[in-house]
């Protein structure tokens, strides 16, 4: 109670352990495995400085690479599926921090690669094992990420 959990991806300690010092409230603690100490330094009025030095924690994201499965069908037999477009489109999705995976979001990203093919049967799982049809449900702390060698596409012609 009364404290804050930061999950901060990219940038530097020192950066983020002052930003947080800024910006939480007094009183109020930090939670996380990384910590880091901020020293503040506040004019007395006789002008010599008081040192504060603020103990910060917050956390890193817990990346979580997403597999994903799909099939695809030619509308045209003589037409090629562009394989490596939609994976390379499925790849740029950036999630959130502690977002959730909704495969039937994942189509917006495969139908933007082309319209030579219809894509059906997308599962999606976070351990290349269990898949499912309908979403991925993470944790606060974790970062989706979705890598070309866990993307696995399977053509009808």
């Amino acid at each position: 109670a009364h404290s804050i959990w930061a999950i901060v991806d990219g940038g530097d300690v020192a950066d983020i352990a002052e930003s947080i010092a800024y910006n939480k409230t007094g009183g109020a603690g930090t939670k996380g495995s990384i910590e880091a100490i901020y020293v503040e330094s506040v004019p007395r009025p006789s002008g010599a400085p008081f040192i504060i030095n603020h103990r910060i924690k917050f956390d890193r994201p817990n990346v979580i690479q997403i597999y994903i499965r799909l099939t695809v069908k030619r509308k045209d037999p003589s037409q090629e599926v562009p394989v490596d477009t939609i994976k390379q489109m499925l790849i740029a999705r950036n999630y959130p921090i502690g977002s959730d995976v909704i495969a039937t979001e994942l189509y917006d990203e495969v139908y933007a690669a082309g319209d030579t093919f219809i894509p059906y049967n997308l599962n999606v799982s976070s351990d290349g094992v269990f898949y499912n049809h309908i979403a991925l449900n993470l944790d606060y702390g974790d970062k989706p990420v979705i890598l070309e060698e866990n993307i696995e596409i399977f053509e009808i012609i």
